[in-house]
This record gives structure tokens, sequence and C-alpha cells, in this order.
């Protein structure tokens, strides 16, 4: 008993609904993170996104998932007209402006008009339990087929996940009911399956064996979640991915460990692009390496896309 009683307190601590604390609170805490740390001198570009974006025009979009959740985002419409999307999906226990705030202006002069989900469980979407892609990926699907039928038949798609976020993208990518206005995925620090990110987490930070506790986890997960963690391989899906994908990953990241994208990367079918960012951790690449990550994102959208960089600024 003592043992299920320490596996239903670690099925809590991870599944349960993304702490509610507000987007000010959640931000006010990785600015203090980022400032202890070697990329302080990017707070002020991602303060400055994030204050950007507060002041954009949006409609709040909601629709019903398959298992009958409200599910919440933000559109924010470039006034430059045009047919590119860019739905940004955020990562576990976090939000759009945690994961972007420093992206939104570079997409939005490069023309795309803006998706910001709040995935299944986070900020303004209901759900008690996170379920690491698994149920999220056919969120990500309706978020799509919404954007085809509010937009055009013509808009262009591209999904750029990080962390949970990122599996999501490359899950929801392999589903075949995806749209075929999915033009391409970035997929930033992604895991294979959320088996081998509760193994890594189990040892790292709880020294646990895999065995009992990770059968027992998934005995409650099954219960109170509806879902298996060991039912689906981001690595065997990535055989179903047509479109193309722009991997993305720190070298310093000890969360999700760069081996898991370097394994979904070799697994990927179609055409792919890879940017390893040595001194980044995790969900870091970006503001370690902005422009080089920039350069990259630029070059993946002409050659693999059709789409190329224009200047489209849409703040007057």
């Amino acid at each position: 008993m003592a043992l299920y009683g320490g596996v239903l307190s670690i099925f809590h601590s991870f599944f349960l609904r993304s702490r509610r604390k507000s987007r000010y609170e959640l931000n006010e805490e990785y600015y203090a993170f980022l400032e202890r740390g070697p990329f302080a001198h990017r707070v002020p570009d991602l303060k400055e996104g994030i204050a950007w974006l507060h002041v954009q025009k949006h409609e709040d979009w909601y629709l019903n998932s398959f298992d009958g959740l409200r599910l919440h985002a933000r559109f924010f419409e470039n006034p430059a007209g045009g047919d590119r999307v860019a739905l940004l999906c955020h990562g576990y226990h976090s939000s759009g402006e945690h994961d972007f705030g420093a992206m939104f202006p570079f997409y939005w002069e490069q023309g795309f008009h803006l998706l910001v989900i709040d995935q299944r469980a986070h900020e303004g979407s209901e759900g008690k339990y996170i379920c690491f892609g698994v149920k999220e990926r056919y969120d990500l699907v309706a978020w799509c087929k919404w954007l085809v039928l509010r937009r055009s038949q013509s808009v262009q798609i591209l999904i750029h996940g990080v962390s949970m976020g990122c599996t999501t993208a490359l899950l929801a990518a392999a589903l075949p009911t995806m749209p075929e206005n999915l033009i391409g995925v970035v997929a930033d620090c992604g895991f294979t399956s959320p088996y081998d990110e509760f193994l890594h987490v189990a040892k790292k930070n709880f020294s646990l064996p895999a065995f009992p506790f990770l059968p027992l986890l998934e005995v409650v997960c099954r219960h109170r979640a509806g879902f298996g963690f060991r039912e689906l391989s981001t690595v065997d899906e990535m055989a179903h991915v047509r479109v193309p994908v722009l991997f993305v990953h720190g070298e310093k990241d000890t969360f999700v460990l760069p081996e898991h994208t370097k394994n979904n990367y070799a697994a990927c079918a179609g055409k792919k692009e890879l940017l390893l960012v040595p001194e980044a951790g995790h969900a870091l690449s970006y503001l370690a390496a902005l422009e080089e990550y920039q350069k990259k994102l630029l070059e993946f959208l002409e050659k693999h896309c059709g789409l190329k960089a224009c200047a489209a600024s849409g703040e007057e």
C-alpha cells in the first residue's frame, strides 16, 4: 500500500492540471530563472516580445475536443494578410508566452498570423489531466481543421511545438486526419515517448527503478486519466509524418535528453533538418542562439515549405 500511495502521489504531481498561476506570475518566475543564468541578456528580448503580443488585437477561439473538453486559443490576425499561420504549441505546465515570447515578433514580421493555443489542462482550456501528447494530438488536428474552416481552404499552417508541445505536434502530424494544409513542423526538444521520458525523470529526480514503478504508474494513469503512456512512440509515428520537419534541441538539456530528438530525426521519413544548440538547456535553444535559430528557420521555410522570407511588419 505504501508503494501504491507513493505512485499515486507521483501521478498527481506529473499528470494533474497545470498549476493555476496567472500568465504574469509564470512570466515573472521565468524572468527570474533566466536572470540567474547565462542567458540573462535575452530577458529584454523575451519581455519585449511578450509586451508586444499583449498590445495586439486578438480573437478568443473555442472548440470542443473529441472527449468533450472546451479548448481555448487566441488568434492574432496579421494586417499583412496572406495565408500563413503559425500554430504555437507550448509545453508541459507552460504557456504560449513562456515558450514563444521572443518569437512572436519574428513570425509576425514573416507575415504569419498567430494561433496561440492553450493545451488541455492548461490556462483557458478545460481538462483535469495532462496526457503528454497522447490525447493532445487530436486536439491539435482539431485546431488545424478549425483554421481551415475559419480562414480558408488555402491556409498554410506551420506548427511550432516546444517540449511536450513538440511531441504533440509530431504525433498530430502523423495522424491521417491532419488536413493537407499543414506545410511543416518545427519540433523543439520533444521526447521519443512518454514512457522514455518518465523513465528518465524517475531515475534522475526520484532514484526509482523502472520496475515496479512504471507499470504501477501506468495502471493508475489508465484508471484515472484514461490512457496508457506506453501505447505510443514518437519514433514509430515518424514513419507516417510526410511534411517537412525542423528538429531542434539544446545539447545541455538534462530534462529531455538530446538523444530523444536525434532518434526522432533518424526515424523521420520525410524532408528534415536538424539544429543542435551546444549551450542550450531545455527549451532554451531560441534564446541561446537567436540569430542562428532564425536563420535556420527561414532557410527551412524556403527550402522545404515553399515560403520565402518577407518583411511584413504589421506594427502600423
